[in-house]
């Protein structure tokens, strides 16, 4: 059984993946396991990740390629991935980005020195080769319960690329996965840090996110707008619904903040149209609907 396995989605990436496969077979932890699923990409992703392989040769027992029956979207690739993987401790990474070579020895490292189910590092987010920023936490000491309520009310990053977590939380019976490509990191990482019984924070930048502008996230057109609404709106029920189903009340934080997420937005693609639209305007729409 691997120390670590990850989870890489693969669509369209063409461009990147060469990057990305390059971090991932350079880590300087050994033991791990490598699950490629493609999505059906259409271009070249697929063979650059073969060529990229080939010059790894100890990578190739530990590396899986596994093909979606047709185009199904990220939540429904990185599900695949995470309920086949067979490490101890498992990860997702999207194959867009790239990280440090010594980010998963790292991270398993503290996983086992401090007992800890979930390990979370900062992310540096790039564009290009400039740094536009740094999605850290707040100074000061970070123990477990402000840590998980971090994730949890979304202070801190949702992403899932930057949480180790032991394999266990995500088979859990209850477990729910999202139904959309958005904010589906939101609704795993909740779930994650809620069931938790150690988690840790690490202040290193381990992972880069890259823009992409062909993401899901940001690819433009109004139909692509219009089903990152949807997908936000059918995943925010989800987190809804846990956090009051586990003792959140309907006015706390967290809840409030999973509530107005697709309708913030909804709003910001409607000012994308309608740029005349005031702070005040915004407000009342948010109260609105």
């Amino acid at each position: 059984m691997p120390k670590v396995s990850v989870v890489i989605p693969v669509y369209r990436v063409e461009a990147y993946m060469e990057r990305c496969a390059v971090s991932l077979f350079s880590q300087t932890l050994e033991d791990m396991e490598f699950i490629f699923v493609d999505d059906g990409s259409p271009d070249r992703s697929m063979d650059i990740l073969r060529e990229v392989l080939q010059r790894y040769p100890g990578r190739i027992p530990q590396t899986r390629l596994e093909a979606m029956p047709v185009h199904s979207g990220l939540a429904a690739v990185r599900k695949k991935g995470l309920l086949t993987a067979t490490g101890d401790f498992v990860i997702t990474c999207d194959s867009d980005d790239y990280v440090d070579p010594d980010m998963y020895g790292e991270l398993y490292r503290s996983a086992i020195l401090q007992e800890a189910d979930l390990v979370q590092c900062d992310i540096e987010v790039r564009n290009g080769d400039q740094v536009v920023r740094v999605l850290t936490a707040p100074p000061g000491d970070l123990g477990p319960d402000a840590l998980r309520e971090g994730i949890i009310s979304g202070e801190l990053s949702n992403s899932l690329c930057n949480k180790l977590v032991r394999r266990d939380l995500y088979q859990r019976p209850d477990f729910v996965f999202p139904a959309g490509d958005l904010d589906e990191d939101n609704v795993m990482s909740v779930q994650l840090a809620y069931h938790a019984q150690h988690p840790v924070y690490r202040r290193e930048p381990f992972y880069k996110a890259c823009r992409n502008p062909q993401s899901v996230t940001h690819k433009p057109g109004k139909e692509q707008e219009e089903q990152r609404f949807r997908d936000s709106y059918l995943n925010s029920r989800i987190i809804v619904d846990f956090l009051e189903s586990h003792g959140y009340a309907a006015g706390s934080k967290a809840v409030l903040k999973a509530k107005l997420r697709p309708k913030r937005r909804k709003l910001s693609a409607w000012r994308k149209i309608y740029p005349e639209v005031t702070l005040g305007m915004a407000l009342k729409f948010l109260l609105r609907h």
